[in-house]
């Protein structure tokens, strides 16, 4: 079973090209979509709509965004914390913020790795790329 990397994110836009640059990259991993970080918790508490784990199996990985409605990324981060069962699952923040003081806030709160949403394919492929490796290390684990 490939490794499921659950995305956190508020733009469409961005889901497509993440789909399409692991699609393109020729990696095994799948890619479970919540719109925000309330849905976020839901999906990683088996709650609401993600009871079924066939239909949305326990991610390996989680991309998430900072900025978003309803429950932003931080509040992802901070909920985390008091989730013992959520210690070891790698959470990656992928965002448009290059703001030192949302870097240093998200790394505080827990977060294993921070990302700029890239300005080019290349730069987007090389952070897919290092996510297959975490998601890789996480299932050996």
């Amino acid at each position: 079973m490939n490794p499921t990397i659950l995305l956190v994110d508020d733009d469409d836009c961005f889901k497509r090209l993440i789909e399409r640059t692991i699609s393109h990259s020729r990696l095994k991993l799948s890619l479970q979509y919540v719109w925000n970080g309330q849905e976020a918790m839901s999906y990683l508490s088996r709650s609401d709509n993600f009871k079924d784990e066939a239909r949305h199996p326990f991610p390996s990985l989680v991309l998430l965004d900072l900025k978003m409605p309803c429950v932003n990324g931080f509040e992802v981060l901070q909920w985390r914390s008091t989730q013992p069962e959520l210690k070891e699952l790698p959470f990656v923040v992928l965002t448009s913020s290059d703001l030192q003081q949302d870097k240093d806030r998200a790394l505080e709160l827990g977060a294993d790795h921070y990302f700029v949403k890239p300005m080019s394919l290349d730069e987007l492929k090389a952070i897919v790329v290092t996510v297959d490796a975490l998601c890789g290390k996480q299932t050996r684990n």
